[in-house]
């Protein structure tokens, strides 16, 4: 309250970023900043001012997938909703914070919309894709969003690769069109990434983007990364949730898969085999490792 912070703070796992045991941050999408905390004392020390990223008609809405670290510095997503959430801004934006300075830039691209869930690759490239919200707005009425597209972008110089731009369409059955996908997370291998595509064969019932992208009808993807990536259906899958909240335990990325009506929810380690390894009751939304 004391950094102008108030109200609930609702907010995904991710925007709770740990640097070390005695510093984090809180980015808050509603006063546009991030706060800066001692986790051990329990203190705020500062804030960091992000009100470049106020877009009129829109609302900033910072990703479920963790930040990428790449030396001393986080790179995190951030996308738009249209002020109904009926659909989002034309505009990826990825903010960067230098952990040592507390120094924010961000890094635009207007090709891809709503690339907010970002996978470092072996390549030294961080690769970002549109979230399902997004990809279901489209899917729902292509007036409210572009095309599910793949993007990246260079850690080193702090720029978007002009000469890479791929839709999501054109990697899922490529003699068909129409294919709705996203989601992206890490994969198994450095070279991997994991997505989920929308499974059409049963039109979904939600009637707006939300409850599309939440819906149990999407089925996981392996995607291969770099120059030319591919994509293949995993084995097997089930329909799962189109969107999960991504939980970062230290050393490994938890995964919750969340199926039908959310009754159970499946645990697996996006760093590992990605097969689940085990399911519990109900939906599992925050994970805490206990040391």
């Amino acid at each position: 309250m004391g950094e102008g912070v108030s109200g609930q703070l609702g907010a995904y796992s991710a925007q709770y970023s740990f640097v070390s045991t005695t510093k984090a941050y809180y980015f808050d999408n509603a006063s546009l900043k991030a706060v800066i905390w001692n986790p051990q004392t329990m203190t705020t020390t500062g804030t960091i001012d992000l009100t470049a990223l106020n877009i009129a008609g829109h609302r900033a809405q910072f990703s479920g997938s963790h930040p990428v670290r790449v030396g001393n510095e986080l790179f995190y997503g951030v996308s738009f909703l249209l002020q109904d959430a009926s659909g989002v801004a034309a505009k990826s934006v990825v903010v960067v914070v230098n952990v040592e300075t507390d120094v924010a830039t961000t890094i635009e691209d207007t090709r891809c919309n709503f690339a907010r869930d970002g996978v470092l690759s072996s390549d030294g490239k961080i690769y970002w894709a549109t979230e399902t919200f997004a990809s279901a707005a489209r899917f729902l009425d292509e007036t409210k969003a572009g095309p599910p597209c793949l993007i990246r972008l260079d850690p080193a110089t702090h720029t978007f690769d002009d000469t890479f731009l791929v839709t999501l369409d054109a990697l899922i059955n490529p003699d068909t069109s129409g294919d709705i996908a996203g989601m992206l997370e890490p994969g198994a291998t450095g070279t991997t990434a994991r997505i989920r595509v929308l499974d059409q064969s049963t039109p979904p019932a939600g009637t707006t983007p939300i409850a599309v992208a939440t819906g149990p009808q999407w089925k996981q993807w392996d995607l291969t990364l770099g120059d030319s990536p591919t994509a293949t259906a995993v084995a097997g899958s089930a329909a799962t949730n189109g969107r999960s909240v991504l939980q970062n335990v230290g050393d490994a990325i938890v995964v919750p898969d969340y199926f039908g009506t959310s009754a159970s929810t499946a645990l697996r380690i996006a760093t590992g085999d990605n097969s689940a390894k085990t399911t519990v009751v109900g939906q599992v939304r925050a994970i805490a490792r206990v040391r």
